[in-house]
C-alpha cells in the first residue's frame, strides 16, 4: 500500500479476530475499520488505537461511551461516518449530553441514487459537510464511500459505474477538503472487488494534508 500511495485500514468485521488485527497493525496497517459500535468497543478492549467506523454512530449510549473513551485516552484516534444533515444533528445532540466536551471526527459518506447509505449526490454531501462545520461536537475529517455498491462484476458497464463514482469522491474531496494542521484529512474507499480502481482514482489525492485510506483486505 505504501508503494501505491495509500494507507490500509482493513475491515476487521470480516474476521472479528483481535489477534489478527494486532498482526495487521504490526505489519503497518494505518488502523482497523469496523462496522458497529460493539465492534469498536471490542477493539478498544484489545487496545486498538486507531479505528474507523464505516457507519454512523447515533446510539446515545454508544456516543456516551465514545466521548468517555476519547476523554480518558487522548491518544485514541477515532473517525465515524455521516451521510445526512439529520444524522449530524442527532450525533451533535447526543454528544451534547456526554461528558468531556470532545469533538468526534467524521467522514462525509457519498452514496448515490437508490443506494443503501450515503448522501445521494455531491450536492447533498456538501450540505452534510456544511452541517458538520456548524456542529459544536463534530469535526470534519474528510470524505468516504464504498464503490462496491455500484457494480457487482468487472463488466464494462460495472467498471464504468465504479469509475464514475470514484471520480465523484475525488470531486467532493476537492470541494470540501478536511483535516487540520495536526490531523490530515481522510479520503477513504475500497472493498474487495475494486481496490485497483480506488488506487487509480484516489491515490493521487494524497499529500501532506490528505491520507488516502484503502479499507480492502482482511489478511496479512
Amino acid at each position: 500500500t505504501e508503494a501505491a500511495g495509500v494507507a490500509l485500514a482493513p475491515h476487521g468485521k470480516t474476521t472479528m479476530a483481535p489477534q489478527l488485527w494486532a498482526r495487521q497493525l504490526a505489519a503497518g496497517a494505518w488502523g482497523i475499520t469496523l462496522a458497529t459500535p460493539w465492534q469498536v468497543q471490542l477493539a478498544r478492549s484489545f487496545g486498538v488505537g486507531r479505528i474507523m467506523l464505516a457507519n454512523a454512530m447515533t446510539d446515545p449510549n454508544g456516543l456516551h461511551w465514545l466521548a468517555t473513551e476519547l476523554t480518558d485516552d487522548p491518544s485514541f484516534e477515532f473517525v465515524s461516518w455521516v451521510d445526512s444533515v439529520d444524522t449530524v444533528a442527532l450525533m451533535d445532540r447526543h454528544l451534547g449530553r456526554a461528558p468531556g466536551g470532545v469533538r468526534v471526527r467524521v467522514v462525509v459518506e457519498l452514496g448515490g441514487p437508490g443506494g443503501r447509505t450515503g448522501a445521494r449526490s455531491v450536492e447533498a454531501a456538501l450540505a452534510v459537510a456544511a452541517a458538520v462545520d456548524g456542529s459544536a461536537r463534530l469535526e470534519l475529517a474528510g470524505i468516504g464511500g464504498y464503490e462496491g455498491a455500484f457494480a457487482h462484476d468487472r463488466s464494462p458497464a460495472g467498471l464504468d459505474a465504479v469509475h464514475r463514482y470514484l471520480d465523484e469522491i475525488a470531486r467532493l474531496h476537492a470541494e470540501v477538503g478536511g483535516g487540520t494542521a495536526s490531523k490530515p484529512g481522510i479520503v477513504t474507499a475500497g472493498g474487495s472487488a475494486y481496490p485497483d480502481l480506488v488506487v487509480e482514482h484516489l491515490a493521487g489525492l494524497a499529500d501532506d494534508r490528505t491520507t488516502v485510506v484503502l479499507r480492502s483486505g482482511a489478511y496479512v
